[in-house]
């Protein structure tokens, strides 16, 4: 049975990753509000990028405020998702491998949701962003050469 399409969800974001290299990948991350893509090198950059896209949406609300030493900006409201989309995630693909997240809710400070890997159409849920990064973790080993060891499978 194929992955569903999530594709067209108002949240949802499409990770191209285009370069593995010692255990990091990089690539571009879309959205449908906009048809430039944010570029990141590293986990951690598209944890943030994708963090920040959530926060200035205002969806999906975060459980928890996160902490800062330096004062909070004003909460911004979701005016980004009540425009029409402009951007359809379908015609993006990444040179190691593609990747459609749909974070539904982000509680106890972390994401939760569904990632489909869409070159092999596999879809798994995810209970936090670091099992969700190792989950693509796991998907880019598979594309890997010969004679890496693969870690937990993606289902």
């Amino acid at each position: 049975m194929p992955a569903p399409d999530v594709s067209h969800a108002r949240n949802a974001i499409c990770i191209c990753v285009d370069a593995v290299s010692t255990g990091s990948f990089r690539g571009r991350l879309y959205h449908r509000y906009a048809p430039a893509p944010v570029l990141f090198d590293g986990a951690e950059h598209l944890l943030l990028a994708a963090e920040t896209l959530f926060d200035n949406w205002n969806y999906p609300q975060p459980g928890l405020l996160a902490r800062s030493f330096s004062p909070r900006p004003a909460q911004r409201g979701n005016t980004c998702m009540d425009r029409q989309p402009i951007e359809d995630l379908s015609g993006h693909t990444g040179g190691c491998a593609t990747f459609t997240v749909q974070v539904a809710y982000r509680q106890n400070a972390t994401w939760q949701g569904t990632v489909t890997w869409l070159e092999e159409g596999k879809l798994s849920h995810f209970r936090s962003a670091l099992e969700l990064i190792k989950l693509m973790d796991s998907a880019l080993e598979e594309t890997s050469p010969p004679g890496d060891k693969p870690s937990a499978a993606f289902s």
